[in-house]
């Protein structure tokens, strides 16, 4: 993944939105890998499961910083009167007002995230302790009769 988008760039325009089309699609994959008909052979051991939690977990920690980033820019647009509402495109005061509102909205939304990246945390403080129960031999499994 870090070959695709390093985190420390170069970044652009198309880069950035290829790894924006990325997080949907491998949420998928994993929804899709992990389900009931393929979970015995991609969640074979309660490892596996705690490495998703704990990547999950690490992933909705960036949400945040993230939609602080994405309210500031249409921020800075619709200060600098470069947006437009598309419903009423001859009303130039219309778009920056709509930008303060997703500007707004991508805030008010901070907290939920947050809310639920607390929950994936207390998911993981527990995930990280399972252990797997391995195959024992009968005797050994009825105390070493």
């Amino acid at each position: 993944m870090t070959e695709l988008w390093p985190s420390n760039g170069p970044h652009d325009r198309a880069q950035v939105r290829s790894a924006a089309d990325a997080l949907p699609e491998l949420l998928r994959y994993l929804a899709t890998a992990t389900d009931p008909v393929n979970a015995r052979a991609t969640l074979e051991t309660p490892g596996d499961v705690d490495h998703i939690v704990q990547a999950l977990h690490t992933a909705v920690g960036y949400v945040p910083q993230l939609l602080d980033r994405l309210g500031r820019r249409v921020g800075d647009l619709a200060a600098a009167g470069r947006l437009l509402d598309d419903r009423v495109p001859d009303e130039p005061p219309m778009g920056r007002e709509l930008g303060y509102e997703v500007m707004s909205a991508l805030s008010e939304v901070r907290p939920a995230i947050n809310f639920l990246n607390a929950q994936v945390a207390a998911v993981r403080s527990h995930s990280r302790h399972l252990a797997h129960v391995t195959d024992q031999p009968a005797e050994s499994a009825a105390g070493g009769a």
